[in-house]
């Protein structure tokens, strides 16, 4: 079964494509077609496009779950501090090392 899946990863073979789309109120739309393959045909599609209005003719809704987001390690924790904050590591290190010892977290694992 690895083997089989390894050959298929060797196979591949990529191609450049296009697809049209939209976007309308911040939401992206992709027209129903097959990829194209020729950039000709993607420009005609592109104008004839921009020369029609178009109509939504079905739409689904999905339901999705989305788990909690892990925990911070001491490491991440800093880092996104950085970031976000831009605190160094050491002071990273104090407030929650504050925090820890008024009982307000845990200690990152």
């Amino acid at each position: 079964m690895i083997v089989a899946r390894q050959k298929e990863i060797n196979a591949f073979v990529s191609a450049e494509y296009w697809e049209l789309k939209t976007i309308y109120k911040k939401v992206e739309f992709t027209a129903t077609i097959d990829r194209i393959v020729q950039v000709e045909r993607a420009e005609k599609g592109l104008a004839y496009i921009k020369e029609h209005s178009f109509e939504i003719t079905s739409f689904e809704k999905k339901e999705g779950k989305e788990g909690n987001p892990r925990l911070f390690d001491l490491t991440a924790l800093q880092v996104e501090a950085n970031k976000k904050f831009a605190y160094s590591a050491d002071d990273t290190l104090r407030y929650i090392q504050s925090l820890y010892e008024k009982k307000l977290v845990t200690y990152p694992a």
